[in-house]
């Protein structure tokens, strides 16, 4: 195997690796990435989460705008005291998984449980009903890419690296033109779209592989 550019240590070879990283930058399901890049469904999980990770980085808050969440918070320390508290929230709701299936599968009516901390925090209905819809995204979008649990990750770091994919992805490809198919142009240098996206994670990679 020749050495990649963008990884010390893959197994695969670039052509493959570019191939993830355009799969995941539209959001194409682990299956899916790994018939297009020719890998295991492992191995497309693998650098799935790993390029997760690399969406934390300030280069990537365009996509995302985590650090804009509360923008009317002025001090720096009230603001992340309230981001993590506000995350926490989110990732208990989160966490329990069976409501939002059984919701889902028609089994109760209300998508807000009594035991739910969304409704512990906030009495404004709007507001719950904001915070279940951004729970209910971030659900939907995992159970499209085929990702289930990730148990070795705290909850709330899990759910903040999961809003952070699922907001990243959405953007890209609320930016792009689709083609007919479904899939998004690679060469697209839209503002913010898929294009872009794979274009600065390529660029991450070069920088600091794998």
């Amino acid at each position: 195997m020749p050495e990649s550019q963008f990884s010390r240590a893959s197994k695969i070879d670039d052509q493959a690796l570019i191939r993830l990283v355009f799969a995941f930058a539209q959001g194409l399901s682990i299956p899916a990435a790994a018939r297009t890049a020719e890998v295991t469904e492992k191995t497309a999980r693998q650098h799935y989460i790993a390029l997760r990770d690399r969406l934390l980085k300030p280069k990537f808050n365009q996509w995302h705008g985590l650090h804009r969440t509360l923008p009317d918070v002025a001090a720096t320390e009230e603001e992340l005291v309230l981001k993590s508290q506000f995350l926490t929230v989110l990732a208990a709701c989160y966490g329990n998984a069976t409501c939002y299936r059984n919701y889902t599968a028609g089994n109760r009516k209300s998508r807000l449980c009594s035991s739910c901390p969304i409704g512990a925090v906030w009495v404004d209905q709007e507001r719950i009903e904001e915070a279940l819809s951004l729970v209910d995204v971030v659900h939907a979008f995992y159970k499209l890419l085929h990702i289930r649990g990730e148990k070795r990750t705290e909850p709330t770091v899990l759910f903040m690296k999961r809003l952070v994919h699922t907001v990243s992805v959405t953007t890209a490809r609320a930016n792009s033109k689709a083609l007919p198919g479904g899939m998004f142009l690679p060469t697209d240098q839209t503002p913010l779209s898929v294009g872009v996206l794979l274009d600065t994670l390529l660029t991450e990679l070069a920088e600091n592989p794998l």
